[in-house]
């Protein structure tokens, strides 16, 4: 069945539109074919791909979940022009259709372009000549929604119903909107956006009753869209005064409706107020992980990165004196815990991260991380980690600033630890 899929204009996160749509039919298990070339996609310049679907139904459950996808077309037209799909409309079909007795909606939409009111009906009564007379128009909850939609830039036009759209709640926000940072009761100062942490999720393919890691968990932003989808979550992180609320993590600036219930502001206030599980977190350097469930079906992270967030770890007995550490080493194979730590160098931390992955997560189980490139580091520091367990699937950029960039980078695991000679460090 061949659809029009059209993406939100985000340019942060424009590089992400066709990776997460393969996800989530990944996940859903719904077959596409992209139709149109894809090598060099770029919503900003149209938003528009084809692809081949099984049915309405797979379009539904791919779109219900997306941060990108804004709606999916059936073209009954198409077109260089306005003008163009009168001529081309498959009359057949459309009729067919409208006359199916159920209510209906027009919509008339430009890309980047303003149509004014007497624009708008000048587009849509020509194709009333194909509805039946006694048609119901419901323009607040119609049962079929039909859409004319053109991006002049690029010449290209579709006529058609809308099969599949972001889930709106009252027509003012989408099933993510909630978890705005804005309107969150506690931030650190690096939480990972509201949009990204979905993106992420949905990289992962995560599904109702999986298991999530995020090994730096900070005040549990990405946790926070993975617990919203449904998934078990855990988390740790080395910076014990985020976790408990101490200096780092900030309750917000401003009121917000329903705080009243938070007594504390930690890690868990978020969770408690959205009316989340609680999620298991500790506190643990992934140097020395004392958390090995090896049954994880993903990790998902933000590595800490910047002179704000700046990579630590606790350094080993041997190079700490006996005035830094809190507890004496009891036996081998019990780590003390030290007050003073050591930064890791540029890079260390992801290498880190895929040797933890490798024995943490289940075969084929999914990493997504975010790895930060800068084009005055040399071409070497720029270089995506790798890992002899793990195979790249993607990585999407998310621009931050003319010299710099983070990526999202998504691997599976494809061995286990021992199945491969050496391990890289």
């Amino acid at each position: 069945m061949r659809l029009v899929v059209c993406f939100a204009i985000k340019m942060q996160y424009r590089y992400f539109c066709i990776q997460e749509f393969e996800a989530l039919c990944e996940m859903n298990e719904v077959k596409p074919i992209i139709l149109s070339d894809v090598d060099k996609f770029d919503c900003n310049i149209c938003p528009f791909i084809e692809v081949d679907l099984p049915d309405y139904e797979g379009a539904r459950q791919v779109v219900s979940r997306s941060v990108m996808i804004k709606y999916i077309l059936d073209p009954f037209s198409q077109g260089t022009s306005y003008e163009d799909l009168l001529v081309n409309v498959d009359k057949e079909r459309l009729t067919e259709s409208l006359h199916s007795g159920k209510s209906i909606k027009f919509k008339v939409e430009s890309i980047k372009k303003k149509i004014k009111p007497k624009e708008r009906n000048e587009i849509i009564s020509p194709y009333g000549d194909y509805a039946p007379k006694d048609i119901v128009f419901e323009m607040k909850d119609p049962e079929q929604t039909y859409m004319v939609v053109g991006n002049p830039k690029t010449e290209e036009y579709y006529m058609g119903l809308e099969v599949a759209c972001m889930s709106w709640k009252n027509n003012k926000s989408n099933f993510y909107a909630k978890y705005d940072l804005k309107a969150r009761p506690y931030l650190g100062p690096t939480s990972t956006s509201h949009e990204l942490a979905f993106l992420m999720a949905n990289q992962a393919e995560l599904k109702e009753g999986d298991l999530v890691f995020d090994p730096f968990v900070g005040t549990g932003s990405i946790l926070i869209a993975c617990s919203a989808l449904k998934a078990f979550c855990f988390g740790s992180d080395i910076d014990l005064r985020v976790l408990q609320g101490y200096s780092v993590g900030k309750k917000a600036k401003k009121e917000i409706p329903g705080t009243e219930m938070i007594k504390r502001y930690d890690v868990f206030a978020n969770f408690k107020y959205y009316g989340l599980p609680k999620p298991c977190i500790v506190a643990m350097d992934i140097s020395y992980p004392t958390m090995l469930l090896k049954k994880f079906d993903a990790i998902v992270c933000d590595p800490p990165y910047g002179v704000k967030a700046g990579s630590k770890k606790t350094q080993p007995n041997d190079v700490a004196s006996v005035k830094e550490s809190k507890w004496k080493i009891n036996n081998e194979t019990t780590l003390g815990i030290f007050t003073k730590k050591e930064s890791y160098g540029i890079n260390q931390i992801y290498h880190k991260l895929l040797k933890i992955a490798s024995f943490l997560l289940k075969k084929g189980g999914k990493l997504v991380f975010l790895f930060h490139t800068d084009i005055e580091y040399p071409p070497e520091v720029n270089e995506y980690p790798t890992h002899p367990c793990f195979e790249l699937v993607h990585a999407c950029e998310n621009p931050l600033m003319r010299k710099r960039s983070r990526h999202s980078i998504k691997m599976v695991k494809i061995c286990e630890p021992e199945d491969i000679e050496e391990v890289t460090e």
